[in-house]
């Protein structure tokens, strides 16, 4: 029976009562024992693993919010190689991965956008690029952790719930990274490391460096730091992927089975379907084959990174006086990529219309050809046509080369003074710059110019989950192959660059104001502005047409055998008559000859500009002020220690939002300008209860809000074309920002030193979301008043002819559009367990055991742009579980050892990706660490780390139902021996 949002209401309350009850239970049980406060913890001083961990969970339990830290076990040496691969070992947080390593995280089922991040105290964004199947470029909020090298950071605090004095921001959570710090550590310190890195798919040797120097002066008032890591890494990704799959347009049923529908009807679209299938046009077969799903673009991939991250740190801290102290910080890095990208596939799948010609100097005869399906299988209830046989299949390799660079520089002055013991006051002012680019995104491609592959087949009948047999066949006059330039010729050269800047300044203040032995007052201000400005420039006439076909004649006679190179996939243990070597266009020797990176070259075909793709241009100023108050009391309630805080929050945002349109009657791009403002008032409330000396339970409540994603909030439009995919993307710059009310209740026994076990239960009522609502409908006419010239522009050119057969302004096109919709409950529960095995005997005594799990759940009603239901299913990004595990040997001399596990369930990616899947998901991912050390002497240790020991791949499948391979990459093992010094 389906679940009405008042029982689901019901269900969640229930839960809520329940914890109540318990925790009434807990406080009566804990009043009859009547004990008193108890002492604080003693300072650990950290120096291996299992003392991180002691000193983690005495931050812990001292905490009044729910939270959660991680510290080095050494200085400048964190037990992961990417700060976010450390943060998924904490309860509620779920890894994201690019190219093998941790990028972005998402916590208690919300996804990446919603957590802020903060380093050294002040809110920061670093983003930067990827692969399109993996995420494309960052242009959003959330915050992209492999920018930095991990051993920057001596201190990583996940805060899972509000408090009057956090700022706000995130609904998931608000992370605090920390870099080291001269009074940390007194006296003279340094610290070296260096690695050696193999990975086992690349073959790849990749070295890295870190060290630290640091001095405290003049008597302990005055330190200086500065530390710096550098490392290099190349990485290998092969595999194969599709574009999604597509059909003839035919609406699927309600199970998403063969809908049996007879003739091109039910939203056929007759340019889609195939020439013939079992040499018929016409009857039950050829509609069964049609009306099923088939890949856009049977491909394999092989994706090769070349990676160079440099982070360096500086702090000086100056201590006038026992009252006063002033911290000077500042942080630099840089992650440069370069990036190249090689396919093979069969394009015609997704564009599967009439002959068409070439261009100027080809025969009319070489021409895509509908293809003529001669053999084909079916699975009815997943109406997927799973092994297929064709003629006339249209081919293509494709080379694509990108050179990223993310540059971050963050400079934040911190001060405290107290003026008695009752008051103190706080103060920070910072300033931080991520500037990433993407200044060349270049993709040539050559088509296979004959009529067209023969004896072409392909068979996805292993699923979404394993590699298909693609055999690209014969040529129909046997004179040209894949590894062979002849009948190929240069069919595009797409020319993208990109570009994002993101900016904070920020001003601070706080005081402390202890009133009496168990209260104490605090309040602040915040003042902060963002700038945010997005470039994408493509090749560019003045007008918004796609010139990504538009070919200089003297590269269209050039002899393709004088500019290819082979690649080869190494990895894959592919199925029998699949290539695993093919020839593609080497860029490098394209620019040499006819400099296709120099704008004024071929009389200005390689010219960029923003007109092509206007709605991902444009620049967002926000500026948030903020004051707050708030109560703290540490005091006994009937007989039970009791500490917490009850406060407020306030905050003002204002933004402005530009972005452009092209008017084609002026030939020129116009801007829009929009402003809006809002304002949130948001209470919290954080409790903990001690009815015994190891055991407490704690509360957390407050209301939350999250500010919309950036590039949604860009007024303006543009359209584009891929394949037989017509898409137009509209902005909203007066969206509002996601609103929830949340409560928290755990209870923790820290039975043991260094021991924990502890549950806890989270519910969030989600008032307000944001999600794109999409229209399938003919562009002419549309509700949006945009010009049927965008559309013709956006169709383009195809090999120098007319607009391909098609698309046209009386085609159907996908609009989509961010809308504020109704929320959603969500809530979940997280087991916490902890045990150091000191009781055991010996050796024995050394292993210990860290592990949790947390359960999400939480729906959303998904709406077309009309306001009716387009389906409901779960949060975009929600995994319903994932856990940590690690297993420790720390003999707290010279031996260090951990076999580290992370887990999380699939989720989806996006609702309503397009071609009538559904949804995109991701599939469950594991992954296997793990590391060792061996201190030699007082000075010198040896490291080994060895990450992904499962070769975890990257799978993505669309469709709830038809499970349609969308992407399977691997990326291998990485193995890392190393060297530190500590003086």
């Amino acid at each position: 029976m389906p679940t009405s949002k008042n029982t689901r209401l019901l269900h969640g309350h229930a839960m809520l009562g329940a914890s109540i009850l318990a925790l009434a239970t807990v406080l009566g049980a804990g009043a009859a024992l009547a004990q008193s406060t108890s002492t604080p913890m003693e300072t650990v001083v950290v120096t291996g693993f299992r003392q991180s961990l002691e000193k983690a969970l005495d931050m812990k339990r001292n905490a009044l919010d729910s939270s959660d830290s991680i510290l080095a076990t050494d200085i400048a040496k964190f037990p992961d190689l990417n700060v976010s691969e450390s943060l998924q070992r904490i309860p509620g947080v779920a890894l994201e991965r690019d190219a093998g390593e941790g990028r972005e995280i998402s916590v208690r089922g919300l996804g990446p956008g919603f957590t802020r991040v903060r380093i050294n105290g002040m809110e920061a964004l670093a983003t930067t690029g990827s692969e399109d199947i993996s995420g494309g470029t960052n242009r959003g909020r959330a915050f992209d952790f492999n920018v930095f090298a991990a051993d920057l950071f001596s201190a990583l605090t996940v805060h899972k719930s509000a408090s009057a004095d956090l700022e706000e921001g995130s609904l998931g959570a608000t992370v605090d990274m920390h870099t080291a710090h001269p009074f940390d550590h007194p006296g003279f310190v340094l610290t070296g490391s260096a690695q050696y890195g193999y990975n086992d798919l690349a073959g790849s040797s990749d070295p890295r460096f870190a060290a630290l120097v640091s001095d405290t002066l003049m008597g302990g008032r005055l330190g200086v730091l500065v530390s710096a890591a550098y490392g290099i890494q190349n990485t290998l990704e092969d595999g194969t992927s599709t574009v999604r799959f597509q059909n003839d347009n035919t609406a699927q049923s309600d199970t998403h089975a063969a809908p049996g529908v007879a003739g091109c009807a039910s939203g056929c679209s007759a340019s889609q379907r195939f020439a013939s299938v079992d040499g018929m046009t016409s009857g039950a077969s050829y509609d069964l084959v049609n009306e099923a799903f088939h890949p856009r673009f049977p491909r394999y991939d092989l994706v090769m990174n070349h990676e160079k991250r440099l982070g360096l740190t500086s702090s000086v801290q100056w201590q006038p006086d026992d009252d006063t102290l002033f911290t000077l910080d500042a942080l630099f890095a840089d992650f440069a990529v370069q990036r190249q990208e090689a396919y093979i596939e069969a394009n015609s799948f997704s564009n599967n219309f009439a002959t068409k010609s070439l261009g100027p100097g080809l025969p009319a005869s070489w021409g895509i050809r509908k293809i003529d399906v001669t053999s084909f299988t079916v699975d009815n209830a997943r109406n997927n046509v799973t092994k297929l046989t064709a003629n006339n299949v249209g081919a293509r390799v494709e080379h694509r080369l990108d050179h990223l660079d993310t540059r971050f520089q963050q400079v934040t002055l911190d001060g405290t003074h107290s003026f008695s013991d009752s008051f103190k006051v706080h103060g920070l002012v910072g300033w931080s710059e991520s500037h990433h680019r993407n200044p060349i995104q270049t993709t040539l491609t050559y088509d296979y110019g004959v009529p067209g592959i023969q004896n072409f087949a392909y068979d996805y009948s292993g699923g979404y989950s394993a590699i298909p047999m693609i055999n690209f066949g014969s040529a129909a006059d046997s004179s040209g192959t894949v590894t062979s330039t002849n009948n190929w010729f240069l069919s595009q050269i797409r020319e993208r660059a990109e570009y994002d800047f993101n900016a904070y300044r920020t001003i601070q203040g706080d005081f402390s104001w202890t009133t009496t032995d168990w209260l104490t007052l605090q309040g602040g201000f915040n003042a902060r502005n963002y700038g945010y400005r997005t470039m994408d420039l493509r090749r560019s006439n003045g007008s918004t047409s796609n010139l990504d076909s538009s070919i200089p004649t003297d590269m269209e006679a050039a002899d393709l055998s004088k500019y290819s190179e082979m690649v080869s996939l190494c990895g894959l243990n592919l199925p029998s008559g699949s290539p695993t070597s093919w020839m593609v266009p080497d860029l490098n020797k394209w620019n040499a000859a006819f400099n296709i990176w120099d704008p004024t070259s071929e009389g200005g075909a390689f010219k960029l500009g923003p007109e092509p793709s206007l709605s991902s241009n444009g620049s967002v100023r926000e500026d948030d002020t903020g004051g707050w108050l708030q109560a703290d009391w540490d005091t006994m309630f009937y007989g039970v220690p009791f500490r917490g805080n009850i406060g407020a929050r306030y905050v003002e945002t204002s933004t402005t939002s530009i972005g452009y349109s092209y008017d084609k009657a002026s030939n020129a791009v116009i801007p829009t300008t929009v402003k809006q403002t809002y304002h949130d008032v948001l209470p919290s409330m954080n409790a903990v209860f001690e009815p015994a000396d190891d055991f407490l339970v704690r509360i957390n409540a407050s209301y939350a809000m999250a500010r919309p994603d950036l590039t949604n909030l860009l007024p303006g439009a543009s359209a584009s074309k891929s394949g037989s995919n017509y898409t137009v993307k509209v902005g909203n710059p007066f969206l509002k920002p996601f609103r929830s009310k949340n409560v928290d209740l755990s209870f923790e026994w820290y039975y043991h030193k260094g021991a924990l076990l502890s549950i806890a239960m989270f519910y969030k009522h989600i008032d307000s979301l944001v999600q794109t609502l999409t229209s399938n409908i003919v562009y002419h006419g549309n509700p949006y008043g945009l010009p049927d010239s965008l559309a013709v522009a956006a169709c383009g050119t195809s090999y120098a002819a007319p607009p391909a057969t098609g698309c046209n302004e009386n085609a159907i096109w996908q609009f989509s559009e961010p809308a504020n919709s109704k929320g959603s409950p969500l809530y979940g529960t997280e087991i916490n367990w902890q045990q150091p095995f000191d009781f055991l005997p010996g050796p024995l005594g050394n292993f210990g055991f860290l592990g949790n799990v947390t359960f999400v759940q939480a729906q959303q009603i998904y709406y077309n742009k009309d306001g009716s239901i387009l389906t409901k299913a779960d949060l975009e990004g929600l995994s319903h579980t994932s856990y940590n595990a690690t297993i420790y040997y720390d003999d707290q001399s010279a031996f260090q050892a951990r076999l580290s596990a992370a887990f999380r369930s699939k989720y989806i990616a996006k609702i309503n990706p397009g071609n009538l899947n559904d949804q995109e998901i991701n599939t469950s991912t594991f992954n296997l660490d793990a590391s060792a050390s061996y201190k030699y002497d007082e000075n010198f240790t040896l490291t080994f780390d060895a990450l992904n020991l499962t070769n975890q791949p990257q799978n993505q499948y669309v469709d709830s139902v038809g499970q349609r391979l969308y992407y399977w990459h691997q990326t291998g093992r990485e193995f890392f021996l190393g060297l530190r010094y500590n003086y």
